[in-house]
């Protein structure tokens, strides 16, 4: 039964309401009989009004108990979603770095990471993914815009500066519901300290929110050593932004903190896919294969255990082209933490790789379901059920992808893969105008990065412009495992010139 009142308590009240008419009507003919010299014919005229309108009124009176109910109770259903208190859940604006240069923010950036995995490890709380956390970085707003982006019920905020050896941190918790800080706190402390300034924000947060944590910082981080943790922490903020240049500084980084550690996991694992990144995307060298491979080897040793670092084993493979081995490696690491995922995607592409393009495509969903804000997977998916013939879900994957990478290009402006990935998707989705602007936008970040330029070939081959394709695809590709998949290629697939650029590739 719907809310409102009882269908008896109803009947009650219009029976109620009914004779309060006939007795108001009653006693106001009583009063004019006795106190007013109007003509007979006059009151016995008000009788038969009286007594013709008691149906009316009756019908009336129904019929606005009815009506009443229904407008509350739907009006009640939107105040009721407006004010329903959210479920526990935290999510955090990344912490500002209040030095200016890029060493700063990127120590910023890979420290909010952090706090961000160690929420998430106590089990307890909710939170929001890293990827959505920081998507709101730099963004205007109040906590209740803010925290209701991320659907959850109480948001992180602050600052952190590190002076040589000092850290200091300022940071608080408040709530959607008021936007009242609910607690807050500047802790100082050396590079030493850094695990346990970790594990007290993350106590403390629990504890505002009636929950006790026991976090070990140091377990999470797979190291105890505070000076490799910064360099780690560093590399971060750099791998998080994806250019060529930043991932060099990355590599550099990871590298120092494998060297200051060498038993650091995580470091040894992201150590190993910037390597891999390195190649897959920038053409790099045998040198950067050989060093993915030796890293990811590393990671598996020293944590056999551990998803993430069979993920990192399984990029590495990737990047050398052994698809087999990439895929058991990623299954691997699905089975061992099914929230990996990075290990989908790899796994997507080592499947597409070996033409096994409806086990991609299933593994691409699963990696865009997990990571709400992967742009990338729905992009891959889009062709793949276009050539399956799927046009629905070509299309829902494709304006999928292009919803999110436009979020992430908010954040990443020059983020070349986000515009020319996205540039396909929308010729797909008829808007050519719009294409060709992130086409254009992908071109002028590098025009002679290769993974631009073979991209920009799929672009014009999309778009029918044969001539241009090839201009593009010249010298730009290294795996012919994937152009021989690449549904984005099939235009072109009969011109002779196809042919040569395959038998260029043997």
């Amino acid at each position: 039964m719907t809310a409102g009142s009882p269908p008896d308590l109803k009947r009650q009240r219009v029976v109620s309401r009914t004779v309060a008419y006939a007795v108001a009507a009653s006693i106001g003919l009583a009063a004019a009989y006795d106190l007013t010299s109007w003509p007979d014919w006059v009151l016995t005229s008000l009788v038969g009004a009286a007594v013709a309108g008691l149906p009316v009124v009756f019908l009336l009176i129904r019929a606005s108990a009815r009506r009443p109910a229904k407008e509350k109770t739907a009006s009640s259903k939107r105040a009721d979603h407006q004010h329903a208190p959210q479920p526990l859940s935290i999510g955090m604006v990344p912490l500002a770095a209040t030095g200016g240069d890029v060493s700063q923010i990127s120590f910023a950036d890979g420290f909010s990471e952090e706090l961000l995995n160690l929420l998430a490890e106590t089990d307890r709380i909710p939170v929001a993914s890293a990827s959505a956390c920081f998507s709101l970085k730099g963004k205007p707003g109040d906590v209740k815009s803010l925290a209701r982006k991320l659907q959850v019920s109480h948001l992180i905020d602050g600052s952190i500066n590190r002076d040589e050896d000092i850290i200091s941190i300022q940071v608080r918790l408040r709530t959607m519901g008021t936007g009242d800080t609910q607690w807050s706190e500047t802790l100082e402390g050396t590079m030493k300290d850094i695990f346990a300034l970790q594990e007290t924000i993350v106590r403390q947060v629990g504890k505002a929110v009636g929950i006790e944590v026991q976090p070990d910082a140091r377990e999470s981080a797979t190291t105890d050593n505070a000076r490799a943790y910064e360099f780690y922490l560093t590399g971060r903020g750099y791998f998080v932004k994806g250019t060529l240049a930043d991932l060099a500084h990355a590599v550099m980084l990871f590298s120092r903190a494998t060297e200051t550690d060498p038993e650091f996991v995580r470091a040894w694992v992201d150590l190993a896919e910037t390597y891999a990144l390195q190649v897959i995307y920038y053409e790099g060298s045998d040198a950067e294969r050989q060093a993915a491979d030796a890293a990811s080897e590393k990671a598996v040793a020293l944590a056999p255990g551990r998803g993430d670092a069979h993920a990192a084993r399984g990029i590495a493979h990737l990047a050398s082209e052994e698809y087999e081995e990439a895929a058991i490696e990623c299954d691997r690491a699905i089975e061992l933490d099914p929230s990996l995922w990075k290990a989908y995607y790899n796994y997507a592409r080592a499947s597409y790789h070996q033409g096994q393009m409806e086990e991609a495509l299933g593994l691409f969903e699963k990696a865009a379901k997990i990571n709400g804000s992967d742009y990338q997977s729905p992009l891959l998916a889009a062709p793949i059920y276009k050539r399956l013939g799927d046009a629905e879900n070509a299309e829902k994957s494709a304006r999928e992808g292009v919803d999110r990478a436009e979020t992430f290009l908010e954040d990443h402006p020059d983020n070349h893969r986000a515009f020319y990935l996205g540039a396909g998707a929308l010729l797909d989705l008829g808007e050519r105008k719009r294409a060709f602007e992130w086409a254009q936008k992908a071109l002028a970040i590098d025009p002679s990065d290769p993974s631009i330029r073979y991209n920009m070939g799929c672009f014009y081959a999309k778009a029918g412009e044969i001539d241009q394709a090839f201009e593009y695809l010249q010298d730009s590709i290294t795996s012919r495992s994937w152009i021989e998949h690449d549904p984005d290629l099939d235009p072109i697939r009969e011109d002779p010139r196809y042919q040569k650029l395959l038998e260029s590739l043997e």
